[in-house]
């Protein structure tokens, strides 16, 4: 995985977990109704725009994509970025964010995990202070808008809701088609439109689900050396249930 920062002090200290998808770029973003904050994502990317952004959206909307695409954006612009997933937070310190001063760019994803947690919600009120004092690049991302975050911290809760806020819209049902198509190309895959529409109407309407049963195809299918097809989709489903049914049993 290519590193989360420009710099060699930040990738010797960060954990594994915390590094960059290679397919979370903005060219493998399906666009649709979200065309005015991923405008505004590549251009703060570039060092263009300097508002703190706050990215809302339910669970699979694709946040974490963009958090991902700005941070590979930046680092191809020159500009040094990190990605700090907080859905993890609880194998995260947030002395994590230490040395955040150095950076150009910060991505902080699941911030609505941190409210409540007194040490986090002190250390991101001081990064929040300093990338406005900078006019570095800060984009949040949350499944509330910020005065749902359940941040309780009285200043961090007050400099989120200046934020600029782009909710963040799911895609339609042809959109999701084309990601999962696009996505099965990035790995190598064939997967025609009749067995992408056939998992759609069968597995949750989220990008996060649906990539996850594409991965499973994926070793379903090199296993098998087989193409992935309607029957190969629908055994594998049907094997899931199975499995679910005996967990419970």
């Amino acid at each position: 995985m290519p590193d989360v920062t420009g710099g060699a002090k930040f990738v010797k200290q960060l954990p594994l977990a915390l590094r960059l998808s290679s397919a979370a770029t903005f060219d493998n973003f399906i666009t649709e109704s979200n065309a005015e904050p991923v405008a505004y994502l590549r251009a703060a990317a570039r060092g263009e725009r300097f508002e703190t952004v706050w990215l809302a959206g339910a669970s699979g909307v694709g946040k974490t994509h963009l958090l991902q695409a700005v941070c590979h954006a930046a680092t191809a612009a020159g500009r040094r970025a990190m990605y700090v997933p907080l859905a993890q937070i609880d194998s995260l310190q947030p002395t994590v964010l230490d040395g955040y001063e150095q950076l150009d760019v910060l991505a902080i994803d699941d911030l609505d995990q941190a409210g409540g947690r007194a040490d986090w919600e002190q250390a991101l009120f001081g990064v929040t202070n300093a990338f406005m004092a900078n006019r570095s690049t800060l984009i949040m991302a949350a499944d509330s808008l910020p005065k749902d975050s359940g941040l309780q911290l009285g200043d961090l809760r007050s400099r989120a809701t200046a934020a600029l806020v782009y909710q963040i819209a799911s895609l339609s049902e042809p959109g999701q088609q084309r990601a999962l198509r696009q996505r099965a190309v990035s790995r190598g895959l064939e997967l025609d439109a009749t067995a992408a529409r056939f998992l759609l109407s069968r597995v949750p309407r989220d990008m996060g689900a649906i990539c996850d049963w594409l991965e499973r195809l994926d070793a379903v299918s090199l296993a098998a050396q087989k193409k992935i097809t309607v029957p190969l989709i629908r055994a594998l489903l049907l094997d899931a249930g199975d499995a679910i049914k005996s967990s419970q049993d």
